[in-house]
């Protein structure tokens, strides 16, 4: 479970299809914010985020928004822009800066089963799901692959937003704006995406008199939330990273502490770090198998008293973790309704068996044993110099002579050495 609780554009989170589950891997829990808070509602947040905005702009400053190229991203520009219209700032522009901004926004708008129900009905209308092709086309959001693009200088105009990356502002455009922004105090930049400390984000751009704000949009489960998570869920065996068990603590106090997490009381806690390799019980005894529809028109049932029964000869095919039942193919490519049955070799080489073949068929051999491998042998044969390796796993035929290749698998056709 990678968690999300957030209502925003993306489809809810849903538990049907993982209750009871044998095994649950909890990751990406909601934590405290580096100052020690948690994260605040939705709501509050967007509040606070557009307020900056509102004040930074009227006083002629520019707004700098760290973040990544999708995501969080679309739910600011729904917001700001809603924000700015409200307050009669619709004519300061909004600037996303990213080398695959133009590309994520068109497959937004045509991308619809990751999406909230809503936005997916707007999809087949058809209506964008998404303002931001609204704001593109009355002007308000201008798109660009970086700063340095000719229409960048062309469109740009201050007070301004603008929406580049990286959140770390260690890269991307935004390091760029950062240095040439940090001396005015007019201008702002709002930490909106978590898992980042503004403080050490922005040392290296020391000294800096623009303004800091912290305004982190969290949508991970909380602590009250993966309990009444886990409740519901009730897994047999719950995974979790020490990691996210300190993610509970408050000011600072991130000792892990199982007693920080309620669990079930048959739930099994397996705590694991970073690199570690664990064996995972699965109780199960049957696995879950689909039939091909070709084979399953060929099934004749019969009944069995209560029950039908059909005989079926099929191949087992195994991909992505989903077991299938197959019609068997021929060598010629047509398919076969009977019991196919072929002869496979395998298991350790019988030597003393080998050897007695050989001898009787071809003269005088010799064998030797490989040291450091388990029943692997090398057999040599004068008369036609030849070298055998016989293996558990394979056989080999070391030979220039294509004569006596030809010879040595003609006898092997039929023969059971092992």
């Amino acid at each position: 479970v990678a968690s999300g609780s957030t209502e925003g554009h993306a489809t809810p989170f849903c538990t049907s299809g993982i209750e009871s589950s044998s095994v649950l891997i909890l990751d990406s829990l909601g934590r405290v914010n580096p100052v020690g808070t948690l994260p605040s509602k939705l709501e509050i947040q967007i509040a606070e985020i557009c307020n900056h905005i509102g004040v930074t702009v009227s006083h002629g400053g520019k707004v700098l928004i760290p973040c990544y190229s999708c995501g969080l991203v679309f739910e600011l520009f729904d917001y700001v822009s809603q924000y700015l219209n409200g307050v009669g700032l619709s004519s300061v522009p909004m600037y996303y800066v990213s080398p695959v901004g133009e590309t994520i926004l068109a497959y937004s708008d045509i991308v619809a089963e990751w999406l909230m129900k809503t936005k997916q009905d707007k999809v087949y209308l058809p209506e964008p799901p998404f303002p931001h092709a609204e704001l593109i086309k009355n002007g308000q959001l201008k798109h660009f692959s970086n700063l340095f693009d000719g229409k960048f200088a062309a469109a740009y105009k201050e007070p301004c937003i603008v929406f580049a990356g990286h959140p770390s502002l260690r890269c991307g455009d935004v390091v760029h704006l950062l240095n040439e922004w940090k001396g005015d105090p007019k201008n702002s930049v709002i930490f909106t995406e978590p898992g980042f400390d503004p403080v050490k984000c922005l040392t290296p751009f020391e000294p800096i008199s623009l303004r800091v704000h912290l305004c982190v949009i969290d949508g991970k489960f909380s602590r009250s939330q993966t309990e009444d998570l886990l409740q519901t869920l009730k897994p047999s065996q719950l995974l979790v990273p020490d990691i996210e068990l300190m993610s509970y603590g408050l000011g600072g106090d991130f000792e892990p502490s199982v007693n920080h997490l309620k669990i079930p009381d048959k739930t099994t806690l397996i705590r694991f770090k970073r690199t570690e390799s664990l064996t995972i019980h699965l109780p199960r005894k049957y696995e879950k198998c689909r039939i091909d529809h070709q084979l399953a028109l060929k099934v004749t049932p019969k009944s069995m008293g209560e029950r039908y029964l059909g005989c079926v000869s099929a191949v087992l095919s195994q991909s992505n973790g989903r077991y299938t039942l197959r019609t068997p193919m021929l060598d010629d490519g047509s398919s076969s309704t009977g019991i196919i049955c072929k002869k496979r070799v395998w298991g350790s080489p019988n030597l003393d068996r080998v050897l007695t073949v050989l001898k009787a068929e071809l003269g005088d051999v010799s064998v030797q044993e490989i040291a450091g491998e388990l029943d692997t042998y090398v057999v040599l044969v004068p008369s036609l110099d030849v070298k055998l390796v016989l293996g558990p796993r394979e056989t080999t035929i070391q030979t220039s002579n294509p004569v006596s290749y030809t010879h040595l698998r003609a006898h092997e056709t039929g023969r059971n050495l092992v």
